[in-house]
């Protein structure tokens, strides 16, 4: 079994470890997008339904 924070909880942990959060973006795949070898952690089909995260953070 896998544990995977969500959203607010990430948020929390970096912040906590002196990081700071400027936007949280979440991103989906135009409807004529297709799979790319390279994006391992999602393929186009489901970054449809479903937001990929990207963090904007600093130091």
């Amino acid at each position: 079994m896998q544990f995977h924070p969500g959203h607010g909880e990430w948020i929390r942990i970096l912040r906590a470890n002196g990081f700071a959060i400027d936007a949280l973006h979440e991103l989906y795949t135009p409807p004529d997008s297709q799979s790319h070898p390279y994006y391992e952690l999602a393929s186009a089909d489901r970054a449809r339904q479903w937001p990929i995260e990207d963090l904007e953070w600093r130091i």
